[in-house]
């Protein structure tokens, strides 16, 4: 089985107002966050989309580049304003230039998620052949998601702003793995204070 990981943070975060991609949780940028957890399995690749806040992104990147095992691979979304499907399209065609078996999509802003969670759903992953694997809160499926390469094809036909979740709620042929809180969503400036809150958290807990 071999996978990349691919981070969808190519969003220009109209809602929120800023790079949803930047914020600070606990001394380190969501993104930076999401770099950190992917890299701890190992992927043959973490592949980054990217688009709007270009100079930050790649700025932040530059600093990240050196600090992980994984190889860190920037992809240009080039129609990022399209919508999530223009990052989901760009991600499968970087993983079947190299023939990966699989490609595991994670949102930027999932700020719960767990290189633990990710992990079982890899090890689901490879025992299902030709499935995907999907997260599941409150039996709703959605990413952090694992797709093999038969699922590329259907990857690939999405459009505007319609991400995964859309195939994978459809249930055919996917396997749902629980998890036992919200994995995190930062759309509007509300949001941003709960982030701060768990930064607190985590500071105190240290």
């Amino acid at each position: 089985m071999s996978f990349a990981i691919g981070i969808l943070a190519a969003g220009s975060s109209t809602r929120l107002g800023q790079a949803k991609q930047l914020i600070s949780i606990a001394g380190q940028s969501l993104l930076a966050r999401q770099i950190c957890v992917a890299d701890a399995l190992r992927p043959a690749e973490v592949m980054i989309a990217i688009g709007a806040h270009r100079a930050e992104m790649e700025s932040e990147l530059d600093r990240l580049q050196s600090t992980t095992a994984s190889p860190l691979t920037r992809i240009a979304v080039l129609g990022f304003a399209e919508g999530m499907s223009a990052s989901i399209r760009a991600l499968v065609s970087a993983c079947q230039l190299q023939s990966y078996t699989h490609l595991l999509l994670l949102l930027v802003d999932q700020y719960r998620v767990s290189a633990e969670h990710l992990r079982a759903l890899l090890q689901c992953a490879a025992l299902h052949a030709d499935t995907a694997v999907a997260s599941a809160h409150d039996g709703l499926c959605m990413p952090p998601a694992v797709f093999p390469a038969s699922w590329f094809a259907r990857l690939q036909e999405l459009r505007g702003d319609q991400g995964a979740k859309s195939l994978l709620r459809q249930g055919e042929n996917v396997i749902a793995v629980a998890t036992d809180a919200d994995l995190g969503d930062i759309d509007v400036p509300a949001d941003v204070p709960i982030i701060e809150q768990i930064a607190e958290q985590i500071a105190r807990a240290d």
